[in-house]
């Protein structure tokens, strides 16, 4: 059929009067009736629809005749049961199916006036979860049990209730880490014109402090920094310090893209990513003795033999490669600490080299490594966990003071005002 459709899921039971009314008021192409069926002898809501006779009071036949609804623009949905919640989900889950199915951009509304508490309470929830607006019927109330009259059609603001339910969603994504799933769960509240501007704004900034934290967590901390400079904050503002540090912006010492690495680790296995996480661990290793020999002037992809002691140049002048360049990788890195006498070499590397290389041979076999086999939550605890042990122990000796703390997580939320 044609875009620009009008649908409506119309919940019946109680008073036709504000059925009948709602019809009117939208005027649907086409109406998804939810109604009960006969039971224990009793009819169903059903019959309110277009049943024989005169089911909806004295002198009022069912609701398709008297608003002379032609049979093809209407279904019936019928429960066997209208208090059983998962029934009503599962057939209403049928009619969002089969409406995408058969219709084009179409304007999908549910009014949830009539029916059983059940129906509506259900009709509300699939509406919120699947995108269906929200309408109810309201009228003067001649005792406490049902709207009777029901002349006007009140649309329900959802927007913030949706807004909610998705804070709720995000909070589990972001306990996780999950910053770009949080970032993809906020986007679409951003169109959605019931949401307030207030309530916007604040989802945007937490949309944006996802995107941030993300680009963080892909090692991009110059556009995380970016990002992160849009906004105040004493805990923002500690990030902000914290990825300057880490860029050298900020004098503070050479170690903290160690402690990124060793953080970026951790979520990977808290993610169950162990080979991710081990790759890191790895690098996290290498990196941590690359930066104590930058610190003396040697740098290890390029070492020069004039930056060695004399008693030393002989060594490591017969370790140049076919292009005369003296090229160390992780372990030959830590044999010089050890030639240096440097504390990380003689006090940390040495009493661990078996640990350690036992560490790095796992890491080795790894399908991001040279190896197919994946790593494993086992395998993660002995090579992982050992490397981190010595990443810890190492920075505790050469940068005191340079603490490994997690990127925030659901307290994210919190710093935009929810």
């Amino acid at each position: 059929m044609a875009g620009g459709t009008k649908l409506l899921i119309l919940t019946v039971g109680g008073s036709a009067d504000p059925l009948v009314s709602a019809l009117r008021e939208y005027g649907p192409d086409y109406t998804y009736f939810v109604c009960s069926g006969d039971s224990k002898g009793r009819p169903g809501s059903e019959v309110m629809v277009d049943g024989p006779g005169e089911p909806c009071g004295p002198g009022k036949k069912a609701i398709v005749f008297q608003l002379g609804l032609a049979p093809n623009v209407y279904e019936k949905i019928v429960l066997d049961n209208p208090d059983d919640l998962n029934e009503i989900w599962t057939r209403l889950e049928e009619v969002d199916r089969k409406a995408a199915a058969e219709f084009t951009s179409a304007q999908r509304w549910t009014n949830y006036t009539g029916g059983t508490k059940t129906m509506s309470v259900g009709a509300v929830l699939f509406s919120l979860e699947r995108g269906w607006n929200l309408a109810f019927m309201e009228g003067p109330r001649r005792d406490l049990v049902r709207v009777t009259g029901g002349e006007n059609w009140i649309a329900v603001n959802t927007g913030k209730v949706k807004g909610g339910l998705l804070i709720g969603d995000c909070w589990d994504f972001l306990t996780g880490h999950d910053y770009a799933a949080a970032g993809d769960l906020l986007k679409p509240i951003l169109n959605d014109a019931s949401v307030t501007l207030d309530f916007k704004d604040k989802i945007l900034m937490l949309r944006n402090l996802c995107r941030a934290f993300e680009s963080w967590d892909r090692f991009d901390h110059a556009q995380s920094l970016e990002m992160l400079e849009r906004y105040k904050g004493g805990q923002i503002g500690c990030w902000k310090v914290e990825a300057k540090k880490i860029m050298g912006l900020i004098n503070a010492g050479p170690y903290f893209m160690v402690c990124d690495l060793l953080r970026n680790a951790d979520r990977r296995a808290l993610h169950k990513n162990f080979d991710d996480a081990v790759a890191r661990l790895y690098r996290a290793v290498e990196l941590l003795s690359q930066t104590v020999l930058r610190e003396k002037g040697m740098e290890t992809s390029d070492l020069k033999v004039e930056s060695l002691p004399v008693d030393l140049r002989e060594k490591y002048s017969a370790m140049k490669n076919e292009k005369g360049k003296i090229q160390l990788p992780l372990v030959r890195g830590y044999e010089l600490l050890v030639d240096l006498v440097d504390p990380l070499g003689i006090e940390l590397y040495q009493p661990n080299r078996d640990r350690l290389l036992n560490a790095i041979e796992i890491r080795n076999n790894s399908i991001l490594a040279h190896g197919l086999a994946p790593v494993g939550e086992d395998g993660y605890e002995k090579s992982g966990r050992v490397m981190r042990d010595f990443v810890v122990s190492g920075l505790e000796m050469v940068a005191r003071g340079v603490a490994v703390s997690q990127l925030p997580g659901e307290e994210i939320i919190g710093w935009c005002g929810f």
